[in-house]
Parts: structure tokens; C-alpha cells; sequence
């Protein structure tokens, strides 16, 4: 289990595995495996019903304000990846 920051992911609820990230100038692609875990089935469920689920990440890290943007620092962690109904 990994934690940050008293962020805790709870092993159960995992239903992907991330296998391969890049990025194509400011954009992020990746391709993950979906798990036989009761998670992962509730996501091929969604997608064998016809939706299509998007996918966000969760970090950890600090801002700093420069010309009205907040600027996101080194100190940047990705805690993990999530299916989700609408992506950010």
C-alpha cells in the first residue's frame, strides 16, 4: 500500500495496472491492463455495456503563484491513476 502525506490507497480497490506512459508535448499516454479484481470487472462491465470510462490521475505536491497561474512545482507526486465517469 502506498502512502504519502496521510493519503492512503487501499489495495481493494485497485482495478488497473499502469504498463506503459509517455508524453506527447504537453499530453499524457499510457496503457494499462485492466485486473481481474472486483474493481477492475466493474470497469469491463461499463465498457463491454458501451461506456467509456476516462481515466485521472491523483498528486501530491505544491503551487506556487506566478502572473495570475498557479505553477505546479518539482515537488509534484503522482499517489496513482483512477477510472473515472469524467475526467479532469
Amino acid at each position: 500500500m502506498a502512502v504519502s502525506r496521510g493519503l492512503k490507497l487501499q489495495m481493494k480497490n485497485i482495478s488497473l495496472m499502469i504498463r506503459e506512459i509517455w508524453m506527447e508535448g504537453n499530453v499524457v499516454y499510457g496503457k494499462v491492463q485492466i485486473l481481474e479484481t472486483p474493481c477492475g470487472n466493474i470497469i469491463k462491465a461499463i465498457i463491454k455495456a458501451g461506456g467509456k470510462p476516462g481515466i485521472s490521475s491523483r498528486a501530491l505536491g505544491s503551487l506556487q503563484r506566478e502572473n495570475n497561474v498557479n505553477v505546479v512545482q518539482d515537488d509534484l507526486q503522482i499517489i496513482c491513476w483512477d477510472f473515472v465517469s469524467e475526467p479532469s
